[in-house]
C-alpha cells in the first residue's frame, strides 16, 4: 500500500525493478495505491509524486490566499529585529520586530510568472528550519496595502478584505516555508486587478 497524499494533483508514478507499473490520477484527498506481486529480493519500488504550486482561498478568512508547493505552505520573508526586553544572559527574553515591509498583496493574475528557486545543500546539518538555511525559496508578485497596519501593540493589523484595491507599484516579493518564519504572514490579501 503506498499512500498518495491529496496535495498530489498529477498523476503519481509507481515503477517496480525500472518497470512503470502505476501512472495515473488518483481521487482527490488522497488514496492508495495497492500493489499485490510476489517480492523477490532486491527488488526496488520507486514512488514519484509530482509537485505544483496550490492557491488556497480561505473564504472565513477575508477571501485570502496561502500558497502551497506540494505539502510545503509558504510565507513572507519578512527581515526580523530581535531586541532583548528581559530574562537572564542564561535565559533571555526578545521581542521580534518585522524590518522589513510585510503588508503585501499577491497578485494572482501574474502566477505564470511565479518562480522557485532551490538551494543545493552540502551541509546537512544545518538547520533548514532557519531563513539562511533554507532549501527553497519562491518569488512572486505582489503590491503593498498602505492601509493595512499594525495594530497599536506593534502586531499585524486586521487582514483586509481581498480583492483590495492598491496603487503601489508592482514588486517581487520572496515567500519561504512557514516552518523557517518566525515573523509570518502566510494567508495573503489578494489585489483587484
Amino acid at each position: 500500500y503506498l499512500r498518495i497524499p491529496n496535495w498530489c494533483d498529477k498523476a503519481p508514478t509507481v515503477s517496480i525493478n525500472g518497470q512503470v507499473v502505476f501512472d495515473r490520477k488518483t481521487p482527490d484527498n488522497g488514496s492508495f495505491i495497492i500493489i499485490n506481486r510476489l517480492w523477490n529480493n532486491n527488488d526496488v519500488v520507486l514512488l514519484t509524486l509530482p509537485l505544483d504550486f496550490t492557491i488556497k482561498t480561505w473564504t472565513q478568512n477575508k477571501n485570502s490566499v496561502s500558497i502551497h508547493y506540494g505539502p510545503l505552505t509558504f510565507s513572507l520573508a519578512i527581515d526580523e529585529q530581535y531586541n532583548r526586553i528581559g530574562g537572564t544572559n542564561e535565559w533571555p527574553e526578545y521581542e521580534v520586530i518585522a524590518k522589513s515591509n510585510w503588508n503585501y498583496g499577491l497578485l494572482l493574475s501574474s502566477r505564470d510568472q511565479w518562480k522557485l528557486s532551490r538551494v543545493k545543500k552540502t551541509n546537512y546539518t544545518e538547520n533548514i528550519f532557519t531563513q539562511e538555511n533554507i532549501p527553497m525559496n519562491i518569488q512572486v508578485r505582489a503590491r503593498r496595502i498602505p492601509q493595512w497596519i499594525k495594530d497599536q501593540e506593534n502586531v499585524v493589523g486586521i487582514l483586509p478584505q481581498s480583492p483590495v484595491e492598491s496603487k503601489e507599484i508592482d514588486e517581487t516579493v520572496t515567500l519561504i516555508p512557514m516552518g523557517a518564519a518566525r515573523l509570518r504572514i502566510t494567508a495573503f490579501p489578494t489585489i483587484a486587478q
